[in-house]
């Protein structure tokens, strides 16, 4: 049976920055048209399963809703569609690309043959990229045309060397988000901040923001290195500055022969060549060093084995020997502890808080001093590659060091307490009242909502800052300890929350679906499926801050990690009675009064002659904070918030 298909197109491509309807994590979502393959799920196409399992052996691993281990292949042999089959298809390709994406969904849309495709997506150009070869694989699958796997996959793999993060900072980043720290690339390279606001951390591969400027100058000037290393006793090759290479053959004689002729100022090696003994080989090296720029050294070659020692924050934490290229093996166990020392404090005299040592040794289990043995560089920014892939097994949790060293307490995340807002009803209004009352608690609040971007109470942009961009402007901004976010739910939709997760998470309501058919929410529910967002990014010890009027908020109570606070202008509402029965929270109006009640416990906040949900979510998330009754009451009463 032959069977006119159309081509899997795609309608729209878009990249949710934040947590948003699929995920907490960064994902690619694709509208994507399969035409009249809505009419083939796979089992209907010859051929199909033996062409896609046979380029993809490892789609083996995909459980898919099955559950076990070949499930995804035993849905595609039993019948299932090409939008599903391109789902699992992208994520395998950056799998076998090298970079792991396990995440991903297909749905259905209320349009016949248009489904919502969702992939994990660590970088947006791969996972576009991804996405395009896994259409042409699957649509080389069903026409029983060839494909190159093997090109597809070098291909990404480049699409990752030139876009994504370098293996140092990734490892770094890996490590960071394993501790529950959230983290924003800054550049297209690997500059990264850590944390939000006040509490941000800053590194570039192995630079941290605690490296010092002067440190690194010192690490590039091998000479004033030398110097310094020698008057704290560090043992170092004697050694001089050369300007020509007559100057150079007559200080190697000076040294003694062999020498080493290398770069003043040069890095990871370059321009350095070794275990010279004769005039021509000298000044040809001499041509070389010159050739780094920053002028030349001669030094005396002191034979031996070299080591690379990895300091972080006075700690030694690996070492590598034997190099073979970019290989080497670990070694760190057998370093001597005085070698370990040694190594840390030549770091601290030249002033990095990580550095990698080099060290010339017959033997780095025994201390130096035993041996004729030397300190030969310290690099500022040292390459983490060698420690990451050595050539033994042994390897060291090196990205783990580099956090501890920026945040030591094992409780810090680096996060400020961020508010988060989402609803259509006077939701700019509460973010206005609540930043105002946290200014009057002596924050230095940022705000981000309808009405503008906000630093304290200066408004630096006028245009409305419901977006992801002016969120991730205001999180960067290292004076603010508090951020108040406005979002809605098309921001959620189509770029994700700006935060990865919150202290405080109120949602005021769930009408408004209406506006969102383009985005095919066509019911009350599936609104509902994308504010509870706001609820599931809420911290375990914070709180979500809901209107206890909206049933449908109150249905989703449940979902939220940590406590819920209700609010309504009804003391005597069903879910404020229950709520406040089981021992939980709520803000309610009655009687011109605000109360905060807690179980059975109610305290007068004060009196309010039109006390309205505005005003009782602003207090609610106020309490929820913790900030001060007797400050909420000033606030309120005074009109500060």
């Amino acid at each position: 049976m032959s069977i006119t298909l159309k081509e899997i197109q795609f309608l729209r491509i878009t990249y949710l920055r934040g947590p948003n309807i699929w995920t907490y994590r960064p994902v690619l979502e694709a509208w994507v048209d399969i035409g009249a393959l809505e009419e083939a799920p796979s089992n209907t196409i010859p051929g199909f399963y033996e062409r896609l399992s046979g380029w993809l052996p490892s789609l083996i691993e995909h459980r898919c809703g099955v559950g076990e281990r070949g499930g995804f292949l035993k849905r595609v042999k039993e019948g299932t569609w090409m939008a599903h089959v391109l789902e699992h298809v992208a994520i395998e390709l950056q799998n076998l690309a090298g970079m792991q994406a396990g995440f991903g969904k297909a749905r259905e849309t209320s349009r016949y043959g248009i489904y919502k495709v969702a992939i994990r997506a660590r970088n947006e150009k791969v996972g576009r990229a991804a996405l395009l070869a896994g259409r042409d694989l699957v649509m080389a699958a069903i026409e029983d045309t060839p494909f190159d796997v093997t090109a597809a996959i070098n291909d990404l793999r480049q699409t990752i060397d030139v876009h994504h993060l370098g293996p140092s900072t990734a490892c770094i980043v890996q490590a960071a988000a394993e501790r529950g720290i959230p983290v924003t690339r800054l550049n297209d390279g690997n500059l990264v901040q850590l944390g939000y606001g006040a509490l941000q951390r800053r590194i570039w591969t192995a630079e941290t923001e605690r490296t010092s400027a002067i440190g690194e100058s010192i690490a590039a000037d091998k000479n004033l290195t030398k110097r310094l290393l020698q008057s704290c006793g560090i043992p170092v090759p004697e050694g001089e500055a050369v300007e020509n290479a007559d100057a150079a053959w007559a200080a190697a004689q000076d040294i003694g022969l062999p020498v080493v002729v290398k770069p003043n100022d040069g890095t990871h090696g370059r321009g350095v060549v070794l275990d010279l003994s004769h005039e021509e080989d000298v000044r040809a090296a001499f041509t070389v060093a010159e050739a780094e720029g920053g002028g030349v050294i001669v030094e005396r070659f002191v034979r031996g084995r070299e080591y690379r020692l990895l300091v972080v924050g006075d700690k030694l934490v690996a070492a590598a020997g034997q190099r073979n290229g970019n290989a080497a093996a670990d070694i760190t166990e057998n370093v001597h502890p005085e070698n370990a020392a040694l190594a840390a404090l030549a770091a601290r005299v030249v002033g990095l808080d990580i550095a990698g040592v080099d060290i010339v040794a017959e033997d780095i289990s025994r201390p130096l001093a035993e041996q004729e043995a030397v300190v030969i560089e310290v690099d500022a920014g040292p390459g983490l590659l060698t420690h990451l892939r050595p050539m033994s097994e042994n390897t060291h949790p090196i990205g783990e060091a580099i956090i501890t060293h920026l945040f030591p307490r094992a409780e810090q995340q680096g996060r400020v307490p961020i508010f988060g807002i989402t609803g259509t009803e006077k939701t700019a209004a509460i973010a206005q009242r609540l930043a105002a009352l946290l200014r009057l608690a002596g924050y230095r609040v940022g705000l981000a909502c309808s009405d503008g971007l906000y630093f304290g109470h200066r408004q630096v942009d006028q245009r409305n800052a419901v977006n992801w961009a002016a969120g991730e402007r205001l999180l960067m901004n290292r004076l603010i300890d508090i951020a108040v976010i406005e979002s809605n739910a098309a921001l959620i939709l189509r770029e994700g929350l700006a935060y990865d997760r919150c202290q405080i998470g109120i949602i005021t309501d769930t009408s408004g679906w209406e506006a969102l058919a383009d985005d095919d929410i066509l019911t009350p529910e599936q609104l509902c499926q994308v504010l509870r967002t706001q609820i599931d990014v809420v911290l375990p010890n914070g709180a979500a801050v809901l209107n206890a009027h909206d049933p449908r908020l109150v249905e989703m109570a449940p979902l939220c990690d940590g406590e819920v606070i209700f609010y309504a202008t009804d003391a005597e509402l069903a879910a404020i009675t229950q709520h406040c029965a089981n021992g939980g929270r709520a803000v309610v109006a009655t009687g011109g009064q605000i109360l905060l009640t807690h179980g059975d416990r109610i305290a007068v906040l004060g009196n309010h002659s039109t006390p309205d949900l505005e005003i009782l979510a602003t207090v609610a998330a106020a309490w929820a904070f913790g900030v001060n009754a007797t400050l909420i009451r000033f606030g309120i009463e005074r009109g500060t918030a």
